[in-house]
């Protein structure tokens, strides 16, 4: 999943391995750090769908683990990798500015 690094707010919309109506919170884990931050985000469900909205400063070109985690229960909601870049999607480039040919 792609985020924009220039915003601090972001709105995503996942299929979740199922639905609760318990607190949820995101763990982000940078990939090169190792750094690990939990999170609470607001949510809806909406046509199947988690809608969920969270602040968080990423860095460009930078990869992060994610975990939606029910905590009543503990059990995994979601689980992925978030992609930070200002790139337009349909033409992301893993090396963009960083190897000339």
């Amino acid at each position: 999943m792609i985020v924009d690094y220039n915003n601090t707010t972001h709105t995503l919309k996942i299929v979740p391995r199922y639905n609760t109506c318990n607190i949820l919170t995101l763990t982000i884990k940078d990939s090169v750090l190792g750094t690990s931050t939990d999170i609470t985000p607001t949510y809806r469900y909406m046509n199947g769908k988690l809608s969920f909205t969270f602040d968080y400063t990423f860095t460009d070109e930078s990869r992060y683990q994610v975990y939606i985690t029910d905590t009543s229960t503990e059990e995994i909601v979601y689980r992925g990798e978030f992609i930070s870049t200002t790139q337009d999607t349909q033409k992301y480039q893993l090396t963009k500015d960083k190897y000339y040919y």
